[in-house]
């Protein structure tokens, strides 16, 4: 739905005695960059020592491009996405699944270390047989402090969401979303979710969205405790400014009303978001009209609207 119009311009730079993967089967490993190079040589090292890791993809500014030539040259299974523009997170992970030629993808960070790599073939068999969407883990900050990494979603009678972050406390917990876009994902059912929302650019809100809509077409997200993954540098707080995404993110899952069989866009609950967060209409209507044709072309695939699937969510009615 969101990323297979996008139009990135990027690079892509590899050895010329590429890697050549004999199966989709297996794991393409996905590096956010986010600045940091301290452990990068390192990390793809490490991960080319991996027989299920098939392919390194790591995405960077084209302004490193000098620098990752011999890099490139060194390791046959890495390949270095060298971006134009400036994307978010969500857009860059929107772009490995494209380039990627595995059935899974992991997602990791540049500033965080992966304590315990060797158990990600169990996430693997997990999430082929449990069938889900995505497998976090749990998380530490720099000083090795546990970081709470489950997030719990519930809405008021007032149709207010709410998100409780708490510590994981057994394998395979339910959750919203993971920390920072980490985890093992499968590529399939990321596809047929539609993958982040490039129109919403805060990053909190629009992973938010991913996980709502995972919850609206039944797919699950879960955290399994055993891979530990610690951050190198101070982790930001969640910018939680109620900007233009956060309007986006309003109409997207505010609006939608669940009718028995589907959902349906509320013309009225749109009214009442307009008057609460003073939206200009005229502002929004390419938006409007969007997320109003995304809802009607996808609304048998609703198990319910904001509420009622998170209610069902939290009964376990629904993963």
């Amino acid at each position: 739905m969101y990323f297979k119009s996008n139009n990135y311009s990027y690079t892509v730079i590899q050895s010329k005695n590429n890697y050549v993967q004999k199966s989709t089967f297996g794991i393409s490993f996905v590096i956010l960059n986010r600045g940091t190079k301290i452990f990068r040589e390192d990390l793809f090292k490490s991960l080319s020592n991996f027989d299920f890791i098939r392919e390194i993809i790591s995405i960077e500014k084209q302004s490193n491009r000098n620098s990752i030539q011999f890099i490139s040259e060194s390791y046959d299974k890495l390949k270095f996405i060298l971006l134009s523009d400036d994307l978010n997170s969500g857009e860059k992970v929107n772009l490995a699944m494209k380039e990627s030629i595995c059935s899974f993808v992991f997602v990791l960070k540049s500033d965080m270390y992966l304590l315990n790599p060797f158990w990600i073939p169990n996430i693997l068999d997990e999430i082929v047989k449990k069938n889900v969407l995505l497998v976090g883990g749990e998380f530490f900050d720099k000083e090795e402090a546990v970081i709470p990494s489950v997030f719990l979603p519930t809405v008021d009678k007032q149709q207010k969401l709410k998100v409780i972050l708490i510590n994981s406390e057994r394998d395979y917990e339910k959750t919203l979303v993971t920390m920072d876009y980490c985890g093992l994902y499968s590529k399939e059912k990321f596809i047929q979710l539609g993958g982040f929302d490039r129109r919403i650019e805060n990053e909190y809100f629009q992973r938010l969205d991913f996980g709502l809509r995972a919850i609206y077409f039944g797919e699950s997200v879960h955290i399994y405790r055993k891979l530990r993954i610690q951050y190198t540098a101070l982790n930001a707080p969640e910018d939680l400014t109620k900007d233009r995404s956060f309007l986006i993110f309003l109409l997207k899952n505010y609006v939608p009303i669940f009718v028995g069989n589907g959902v349906k866009f509320s013309f009225f609950r749109f009214l009442k978001l307009c008057l609460r967060y003073r939206i200009n209409f005229f502002k929004f209507g390419k938006e409007f009209k969007e997320i109003k044709s995304e809802t009607v072309k996808n609304s048998l695939r609703f198990k319910g609207d904001l509420k009622s699937a998170i209610e069902l969510w939290e009964n376990n009615i629904i993963d």
